[in-house]
C-alpha cells in the first residue's frame, strides 16, 4: 500500500499467534500486508485519505470479516508461517534472505517511510527510492517489489526493459508520457498520464516514460517479482566493454559516434 495523501492507521494480525503489527502512515509511506492475513486501515486525519494498493494476483479476492460473520445465512446460534521477514544479518541467496527470528519482527519490517532521501541518477534528471530487499525486509519471499521514482522537469526514464516482471505504475503527481514497444511487430503503445492515472507495462518489453510537465513528477511502480531486473538500452549498448568497432557493426552507427557514446555512458553499473 502506498499513501497518496492523508494519514492512516494500518495493521494486520498473524494467523499463528495473533500478533498484531500496526503503524501510522503519512503521505509517501509504504506498508506491506502479507497474503491471507486479517488486516485493517482507517483514516486518522481530518481530510480525505487516498491509498494505492497493488496485489500480485489478478484475482486477489476479498473477504470482509463483518460480512463473513454476520452477513451469512447461518443461524445466530452457530456463529503455518505467515511471512519470512528478511534476516539482514545473513547473506542474501538467489531465493532471497533467510527468515528473521519471529521474536525480532516488528511493524517496521513491513514499513518504508516516505521521508527517505532518493538516489539521484544522472544524466536523466531522475531519482528513486527502492521498496524491496533491505529497504523493506517484510517483502522477502512474497514475489513483490516496488519503487518510487521522481522525475525533474525534462526528466526521463530512458528505453529499458524489466526482464522478470510485469509492472503497474501509479502517477502520484505530475504529467508523464509513457509507452512500450511489442516484441513481435514493434507496435508502440503510448499514453499521456496525469495524477491518479495507472498504466501497465507487460513483462520484458522495452518501455519508457518522461516528464511532460513543468513541475516534478512522481510515480510509484510495483512488480510481481522480488527480483524484477532492469536493463537500460543506452547502458547495454554503450556501457559495455565491447570494442567500438563491434558496436558500430551491430548498430549501424559510425565508430566515432559509438566512441562518443561510450565515453558518455560507460562502462559502469547503472546507478553506481
Amino acid at each position: 500500500m502506498f499513501v497518496v495523501r492523508g494519514t492512516l492507521n494500518v495493521g494486520f494480525i498473524t494467523s499463528t499467534s495473533n500478533v498484531v503489527y500496526t503503524k501510522t502512515l503519512s503521505q509517501g509511506d509504504i506498508f506491506l500486508f502479507p497474503q491471507g492475513l486479517l488486516r485493517f486501515f482507517y483514516n486518522t486525519g481530518d481530510t480525505t485519505a487516498e491509498v494505492f494498493g497493488v496485489f500480485n494476483n489478478q484475482n486477489p479476492g476479498l473477504q470482509i470479516t463483518d460480512y463473513a460473520l454476520f452477513g451469512n445465512i447461518l443461524p445466530a446460534e452457530v456463529v503455518s508461517k505467515d511471512f519470512c521477514v528478511a534476516n539482514l544479518l545473513l547473506s542474501q541467496t538467489p531465493a532471497g534472505y533467510q527468515c528473521k527470528p519471529a521474536a525480532r519482527v516488528t511493524a517496521n519490517d513491513f514499513y518504508l517511510t516516505g521521508a527517505i532521501r532518493p538516489t539521484t541518477i544522472q544524466p536523466f534528471n531522475i531519482s528513486f527510492v527502492p521498496a524491496y530487499g533491505s529497504y523493506l525486509p517484510g517483502i522477502n519471499g512474497l514475489q513483490l517489489a516496488g519503487v518510487r521514482i521522481f522525475l525533474g522537469v525534462n526528466g526521463v526514464v530512458p528505453l529499458h526493459s524489466i526482464p522478470r516482471a510485469n509492472e503497474i505504475m501509479f502517477v502520484v503527481r505530475g504529467t508523464l508520457n509513457v509507452g512500450f514497444i511489442t516484441s513481435t511487430s514493434n507496435v508502440v503503445y503510448t499514453k499521456t498520464l496525469s495524477q491518479g492515472d495507472i498504466f501497465l507495462f507487460p513483462q520484458g518489453l522495452l518501455r519508457f516514460f518522461y516528464n511532460a510537465g513543468d513541475t516534478t513528477a512522481e510515480v510509484f511502480g510495483v512488480f510481481n517479482n522480488q527480483n524484477p531486473g532492469l536493463q537500460i538500452t543506452d547502458y547495454a549498448l554503450f556501457g559495455n566493454i565491447l570494442p567500438a568497432e563491434v558496436v558500430s557493426k551491430v548498430t549501424y552507427l559510425s565508430v566515432a559516434d559509438v566512441k562518443g557514446l561510450k565515453r558518455f555512458f560507460g562502462p559502469r553499473t547503472f546507478g553506481a
